[in-house]
């Protein structure tokens, strides 16, 4: 392998390795097993276990902040391009396993934020911030903190992946059924638009 394939492949191993066995539990031997790669690729490459465990957080990370972007700038009015980038959050979680679980693993571990997720959280949170701003100027959403109710939001694609195994379980809901899925995204989305729209008598001041 080239030097870009072998960066490559090592990434693509460590997005499997961390992912199923969190950063701690992930050893730079099966990183470059995995990849096939020698044990001196990843320090050659990124410099440290660490630095590898970045960029797996950037490859994974970045392209979701951009996907809710696209969705954010597409045509319609703020309500319906905050449901557009909802429903997008939810299918991104669904369709990379990897993203999912390293976002639940970092979100429990305790550990300093990395910056690529530091990054990837905050051009989220602008991104759906300005949407409840532009609603609130043209009276489509109500009063409200911009902050607090893009909290609310953004939360619930992650606690829906946060309770999978609870669900599961607990309750018996199998969140892997495309049919639960699909009714979960919609009741989720017009809870949101509920939640959001003018009107409510006090929500306001709540």
């Amino acid at each position: 392998m080239n030097e870009n394939t072998t960066a490559q492949a090592l990434v693509g191993a460590a997005q499997a390795e961390f992912g199923a066995l969190g950063y701690d539990g992930a050893s730079i031997r099966s990183i470059t097993k995995r990849a096939g790669a020698n044990l001196g690729a990843v320090t050659y490459h990124f410099g440290s276990k660490e630095a590898l465990y970045h960029e797996v957080v950037r490859a994974s990370a970045e392209p979701l902040r951009l996907a809710l972007r696209e969705a954010a700038d597409g045509p319609g009015n703020p309500l319906e391009r905050i449901a557009r980038f909802v429903r997008t959050y939810f299918e991104r979680l669904d369709s990379d396993p990897y993203l999912k679980s390293l976002m639940l693993q970092q979100l429990v571990s305790g550990k300093p934020l990395p910056p690529p997720v530091v990054q990837t959280i905050r051009g989220n949170l602008e991104t759906m911030m300005n949407l409840i701003k532009e609603g609130q100027r043209d009276g489509s959403i109500r009063e409200g903190d911009p902050r607090l109710l893009t909290i609310c939001i953004i939360a619930q694609p992650l606690m829906r992946a946060a309770l999978e195994r609870p669900l599961r379980e607990g309750a018996g809901l199998d969140p892997a059924d495309p049919v639960l899925r699909g009714r979960w995204i919609n009741e989720c989305l017009r809870f949101i638009e509920l939640g959001l729209k003018p009107g409510i008598p006090g929500a306001a001041g709540r």
